[in-house]
């Protein structure tokens, strides 16, 4: 099941997400949006999360996205800015969003980093009051993960990292995205950790 808007919808049954779902014999949400800023990722799962009923039967697992991004309110939707400079955004917002890229300086993006990391965590710690099961990890940008206690929450490498280094090839020299092998290879790491948590869990 989905909501939202999906850039590539004929994709989702070849992700990650969608084959650990199935090697786990569990239902699967997957709610991505193209381009998606961490602050839609949080909105989004806590709504979903409030819309739930058997909280405690939730296995949420997250691909942090790119500190840089944003979300901006447009009305009564939102809009995901990226530091590319190529984002589509509203006429009277174009100079805003110019202004905005050249903000994104390394300072900047320290600090954003150092936002996220922060609030990640305290996520993290929403979730495990809440009792709710889950498993976060960065897909591209990190932080110093050794700062927090994530009590086996959190994978250590990122996805793009674990990819690359196990010779994962993107689907284009341009491109951040990979194909069906490395989400097959990504999805039984993900495996592992989760049947991991369940096996202590029961301990």
């Amino acid at each position: 099941l989905a909501w939202g808007r999906r850039a590539h919808p004929e994709c989702i049954t070849h992700t990650f997400g969608y084959k650990l779902a199935n090697s786990l014999n569990q239902p699967f949400f997957c709610d991505a949006e193209s381009a998606s800023s961490n602050d839609r990722i949080l909105r989004t799962t806590r709504k979903f999360i409030n819309e739930t009923k058997n909280k405690k039967d939730l296995f949420v697992i997250i691909g942090w996205s790119t500190f840089e991004r944003e979300e901006w309110l447009w009305g009564e939707d939102y809009l995901q800015v990226t530091a590319s400079g190529t984002d589509a955004v509203p006429a009277e917002w174009q100079q805003r969003y110019k202004d905005w890229v050249i903000a994104q300086t390394s300072q900047e993006l320290a600090r954003k980093r150092d936002y996220w990391a922060d609030t990640i965590y305290d996520f993290h710690k929403e979730l495990q009051q809440q009792e709710i099961k889950h498993l976060f990890f960065n897909s591209y940008s990190t932080f110093d993960l050794s700062k927090y206690t994530w009590d086996g929450c959190f994978v250590s490498e990122t996805y793009t990292d674990y990819l690359t280094s196990n010779g994962y090839q993107t689907v284009a020299p341009d491109s951040y995205h990979f194909g069906k092998d490395a989400h097959i290879a990504w999805y039984k790491v993900l495996q592992k950790l989760v049947l991991e948590f369940y096996n202590q869990s029961r301990a």
